[in-house]
């Protein structure tokens, strides 16, 4: 069953209890996402990118593919392990901006999911993005915060080369596919 994009109209979202794990993000696509994998025998590892794989569809003005990850991640009989998907600043940073190229460092959330898959997923990379995909390419409905947000970034994000981002197409409501972001 495809995973549909609309808005979660309760606000009390309820406590649900699994034999096969429990996942917690910022959306409920995120979690059902996350339920999927650990359902179909993958990790928390596992759940934990696809989680956070269609957060970055879904939820771009908090997250995407050019952030960084931070996991701890405690395996059945082994230490305590952290992946840092943090970028790395230029080695000679003289200063740092709120804007431009000052103001990133190398994105490090790609790495980081291919660091937490081989090491401690039971599923491929590809599986766990699998619900990530299907929604940039089914198309997912804009926030009225997401929307607010382009609105208000978008003169700093065309500066930045973002002009061509399909999202600047919709408004609050509308559904749009990010076919690009699919591939």
């Amino acid at each position: 069953m495809p995973l549909i994009a609309e808005a979660f109209s309760s606000a009390v979202r309820p406590v649900l209890r699994g034999r096969f794990g429990a996942v917690a993000a910022a959306h409920p696509l995120a979690v059902a996402a996350g339920q999927e994998l650990l359902t179909h025998g993958g990790t928390a590892a596992d759940a934990a990118i696809a989680a956070q794989a269609v957060l970055c569809v879904i939820m771009p003005d908090a997250c995407g593919l050019g952030g960084d990850m931070l996991a701890l991640v405690h395996a059945p009989r082994a230490v305590l392990r952290a992946v840092n998907g943090t970028g790395a600043a230029p080695m000679r940073l003289q200063q740092v901006s709120d804007d431009g190229p000052h103001s990133i460092t190398v994105p490090g959330i790609v790495d980081a999911w291919c660091a937490l898959s081989s090491r401690y997923g039971k599923v491929s990379l590809a599986r766990a993005l699998e619900p990530a995909i299907r929604l940039a390419l089914a198309g997912v409905r804009i926030s009225d915060l997401l929307s607010a947000t382009l609105d208000k970034h978008r003169e700093r994000l065309f500066r930045g080369g973002a002009g061509n981002w399909v999202l600047f197409e919709a408004r609050a409501g509308s559904r749009i596919a990010q076919p690009e972001l699919g591939a």
